[in-house]
């Protein structure tokens, strides 16, 4: 106590009003391409976590293991290589012959490859020296016409010539083709898809949160893990899948997401429904209702603290009291707390600094909840700006006048 030290901030909880800091280089100061060494310290059913001496400890998912994972034991050190960096998470592998990161190629870049299988299904893997095949596609999204029959290439047949058209770290995936190929004609375009609509597919590639699948569009669509009918591992490349809807479309980012469950337009406001606390977090809690997206029920609308509640927990007495169709998304209340709230105003004509009138709807140990004329978003008064007084000193319904302190629109959330 009283040594003074040098730290940085690795972390910032507004809501918990914590900050985390750390002694260690930042996590997302790593450098794709990067030899580490590192310390095993515990599995998940991603993979395996290092210690590497950082902010945060590395993941090495089962793809990208040398062993199989049961093999591994908690204290051995092993030669890691980056692999990948998203903000301050991590990906490694302690393979010799991992390859070169996704992330070191770019598009549009040169190459020349190997055969190594062909899959009628999506077109032909090629080896090009990464950590893993590039797809040269001849099905799906940015399929191409080859030079000649995809049937007619042999594993180990080298190709020279091609250049990278897609490249997506994040999903450790490549694509290939000939420069100036014709393309082959898709029947759906992100441009005109809607979520809802129902389409087939076929499976192009099982991961570890879920399946790829084929529908026809510019790019294949997740299926996630939460939303698949039958355990994962029966699932394989080239299965036909019917009877799915869309439920994530994002032609920014390239997104594509399908479920054969509902979708939020096929749920009324006020429906009644049961479901099942999927996840419990500090503005409410997450509940699967039998839909493609799990349901949030924001803390305003719940009858007891979130703190009280626990994961599995089935909820019967639950009410839809939102619906995003196009956004896929639902938010429910518990009847007690259910009621009708009409908005009187709407987030884009709230200003920082200014004052309005509001009422306490509910109280929590971190802060109240404040209803200003949202609807069903009630914004926060966090302890730290309640001034002298504490959270104990409302009362349900209690008129009272705010500050608007900050706005969120992205996250729909305000605090007062």
């Amino acid at each position: 106590e009283g040594d003074k030290i040098n730290v940085k901030v690795a972390n910032v909880d507004v809501v918990k009003e914590q900050i985390a800091v750390t002694t260690r280089q930042l996590a997302s100061q790593a450098k794709v391409g990067e030899k580490v060494e590192g310390t095993m310290m515990s599995e998940s059913k991603a993979g395996i976590f290092f210690d590497a001496g950082y902010s945060r400890d590395f993941l090495a998912p089962n793809n990208l293991l040398s062993k199989p994972k049961d093999e591994y034991t908690r204290g051995e050190v092993a030669d890691l290589t980056v692999m990948q960096v998203d903000g301050d998470r991590v990906t490694v592998s302690d393979k010799e012959d991992v390859g070169k990161p996704i992330a070191t190629f770019v598009r549009g870049q040169e190459v020349a490859g190997k055969v190594v299988r062909y899959m009628d299904s999506v077109g032909i893997f090629m080896d090009i020296g990464a950590s893993r095949d590039a797809l040269w596609r001849t099905k799906g999204p940015g399929a191409t016409v080859l030079p000649k029959d995809p049937k007619e290439y042999a594993a180990g047949e080298e190709v020279s010539g091609l250049i990278i058209t897609r490249l997506d770290a994040a999903a450790q995936t490549l694509e290939v083709a000939m420069p100036g190929a014709e393309m082959v004609e898709t029947s759906l375009s992100m441009e005109t898809l809607k979520v809802g609509e129902e389409v087939s597919g076929t499976v192009t590639k099982t991961i570890a949160f879920g399946v790829f699948v084929d529908i026809g569009a510019e790019r294949d669509a997740l299926y996630a893990i939460s939303q698949l009918e039958k355990p994962l591992s029966e699932y394989q490349p080239g299965d036909k899948l019917e009877g799915l809807r869309v439920t994530e479309v994002d032609a920014q980012r390239q997104r594509l997401g399908v479920s054969a469950r509902p979708v939020a337009g096929e749920y009324d406001v006020g429906q009644e429904v049961t479901g099942k606390v999927t996840k419990i977090m500090e503005f409410g809690l997450f509940v699967d209702i039998g839909a493609s997206v799990d349901a949030l029920a924001p803390t305003a609308l719940l009858s007891k603290d979130t703190g009280e509640y626990t994961e599995g927990e089935v909820l019967e007495d639950l009410k839809v009291t939102r619906v995003d169709i196009p956004g896929n998304k639902i938010a429910v209340g518990q009847q007690a707390g259910a009621g009708s709230s009409e908005a009187t105003t709407s987030i884009d004509k709230l200003e920082v600094g200014s004052k309005v009138s509001g009422v306490v709807r509910g109280i929590r140990e971190y802060g109240i909840f404040v209803d200003i004329g949202l609807g069903r978003t009630d914004a926060l008064m966090p302890n730290s700006m309640l001034g002298d007084v504490t959270s104990a000193a409302f009362k349900p319904n209690q008129k009272i006048e705010v500050y608007i302190a900050q706005i969120d629109a992205a996250q729909n959330r305000v605090t007062v």
